[in-house]
């Protein structure tokens, strides 16, 4: 993480804003989109399973995240330019696979970093938690709103009893 901070300190006091944004904070975006992404279609394959409809996810299970999350230096580079990138450019159709093709440039530019700097953004990017906090309470319609209606009280329905 040290080399990463100073990577960053670097950049900006050579008062290279555009490149901060371009090699650091873009990727590390990118990379938190497309986690976010392999949750967000496993949560739709469940679903549809649940409902017997077909799902088409946005990126083929070799290519998502939890496929290359843990891979470091070099081979993780390499991963990135033959394996990830052709998977993010024909990505399934749908507003998540246009942004994963949109999301293929960001991308590119990091496989084109040095090795250890993308293994750090890869190491940054597993700190964060791409679950919102409703995804913890649960779906709208199984919590409890208080009784004069108002929906700022909301609580998970834990049981049939009353609530106080």
């Amino acid at each position: 993480m040290k080399r990463l901070w100073s990577r960053l300190d670097q950049l900006r006091d050579r008062g290279l804003a555009q490149r901060l944004i371009e090699d650091v904070i873009a990727p590390l975006a990118g990379l938190l989109f497309l986690k976010w992404a392999e949750h967000f279609d496993s949560e739709q394959e469940a679903i549809a399973a649940f409902d017997g409809v077909d799902y088409r996810p946005a990126l083929e299970v070799p290519v998502r995240w939890s496929s290359w999350r843990d891979l470091r230096g070099e081979p993780l580079r390499e991963f990135l330019r033959e394996r990830l990138l052709p998977g993010m450019r024909s990505a399934a159709g749908g507003l998540l696979g246009q942004s994963i093709q949109r999301l293929a440039h960001v991308i590119d530019r990091l496989a084109q970093q040095e090795p250890e700097i993308v293994g750090l953004l890869l190491e940054w990017s597993l700190e964060f938690d791409v679950e919102s906090s409703g995804d913890r309470r649960g779906p709208r319609h199984t919590r409890r709103v208080r009784g004069d209606g108002c929906p700022h009280d909301c609580r998970p329905i834990r049981n049939s009893a009353p609530h106080p």
